[in-house]
């Protein structure tokens, strides 16, 4: 008598195949649903004065405190 041929494949996927969710799936979104979009606050430019002061603090310095930066930020209105 000969013996029983080896399967190459696993055990898993022998077993049977569940049926997927009917839930549709679902996107995320770079926005929270929780804050409705006319809450947002808008985007603003930087002025060149703002712009120009903050790349001295990194041509000075290529990686700056939070404390640097915050005040940085305070002194130029960002």
């Amino acid at each position: 008598m000969l013996p029983e041929p080896r399967s190459t494949r696993s055990v898993s996927s022998r077993l049977p195949i569940k049926a997927k969710s009917q839930q549709p799936a679902t996107r995320r979104t770079c926005t929270s649903p929780a804050t409705p979009p006319s809450e947002k606050k808008p985007r603003r430019r930087m002025t060149d004065e703002q712009t120009m002061k903050l790349d001295a603090l990194y041509d000075e310095k290529t990686h700056p405190t939070t404390q640097e930066k915050r005040c940085l930020g305070q002194e130029i209105g960002l």
